[in-house]
């Protein structure tokens, strides 16, 4: 085990204890630890329980970004496609994103559009990763 390493457990292994309300003193939590440094340390310790992922029940609720690859023409298309429906709406700008969030909930919600949308795919073999 690395110097590193044994710091890192040890620091955990003492905000454990004081997370847990351990009767053991402050002077034996902080040894040769700055109030500083301790508190730099649980920030990192809270930031790092953050970032890993959450249980199986917990759901997700932040957005998830998609990146789509499109053709010049796809995407000419998509823009023409936003334009259309700026125009119809009165606005001056409808978002891409805004169309493809559309369609998915089209697609979710009628399945007619669901049984489309399956046949082009079954046309365009479902992925371009290949």
């Amino acid at each position: 085990m690395s110097a590193a390493s044994k710091r890192a457990a040890e620091l955990a292994a003492r905000a454990a204890a004081v997370n847990a309300g351990s009767t053991a003193s402050a002077e034996e939590h902080h040894q040769d630890e700055t109030p500083l440094r301790f508190a730099v340390a649980q920030v990192r310790k809270s930031a790092l329980a953050e970032s890993t992922p959450a249980s199986a029940s917990a759901p997700r609720t932040r957005p998830v970004r998609v990146t789509v690859e499109l053709s010049p023409i796809e995407h000419r298309q998509l823009r023409r496609l936003c334009e259309r429906y700026a125009d119809e709406l009165g606005i001056t700008q409808v978002a891409g994103a805004e169309v493809l969030r559309a369609l998915l909930a089209m697609a979710t919600t009628d399945e007619q559009v669901a049984a489309r949308l399956g046949k082009a795919l079954r046309r365009s073999g479902g992925s371009r990763r290949r």
